[in-house]
């Protein structure tokens, strides 16, 4: 693996520096064929997505290179969770006042990946904490207190990397395109 200086970008700032022929190409460089859905999220409908502020994206980028070389890609935004049961146990943990139908506001990992072409560049986990830092910044200025991922089941290594960097499954949700697992995060509280 070659490791590369990297750098997370808010999409606003890219939109405010570059000119939009040079995000075109750089937003089309982005390939994720292990999820064609988000290949196509990051392709044509970031830009929308952001100026309507349903997310915001951040490009992970090549902090030595002059070009604007996508190393991977996260979106985050706000969204309530129902809770359908819990344990006490993580009733407790999530200050929960009830064990069922519980709906707690959250910060939500909405896409999280590596480009393709880089994949061997950049490890996962420096995506992820980028990703927690920004939320965690948010946290600190706004309140909440947990963040949640969601992962197919069909893909256990997925949920595997979440639970390392210590997101546990709280729930399963059958969806559309298959079983997901609900895995969450309480955020720590800043000194």
């Amino acid at each position: 693996m070659i490791y590369i200086d990297p750098i997370a970008i808010p999409f606003r700032e890219l939109l405010s520096e570059f000119s939009e022929e040079e995000i075109g190409l750089m937003i089309k460089s982005f390939t994720c064929s292990r999820e064609p859905f988000i290949e196509d999220f990051v392709q044509n409908k970031c830009i929308h997505a952001e100026k309507m502020g349903d997310t915001k994206s951040y490009f992970i980028l090549d902090n030595d290179s002059q070009d604007l070389e996508v190393l991977g890609y996260y979106a985050l935004t706000l969204k309530v969770i129902c809770l359908k049961e819990v344990s006490k146990k993580k009733a407790k943990l999530l200050h929960l006042s009830d064990t069922v139908n519980q709906y707690i506001p959250t910060y939500y990992i909405a896409i999280l990946a590596k480009n393709d072409q880089y994949k061997d560049n950049i490890e996962g986990s420096k995506i992820l904490h980028s990703a927690l830092e920004m939320i965690q910044n948010a946290s600190d200025f706004v309140g909440g207190r947990v963040v949640w991922v969601e992962a197919k089941k069909q893909h256990p290594g997925v949920t595997k990397f979440y639970e390392e960097n210590g997101f546990k499954e709280f729930q399963e949700e059958e969806q559309e395109d298959g079983l997901y697992s609900h895995l969450l995060k309480v955020i720590k509280k800043s000194d």
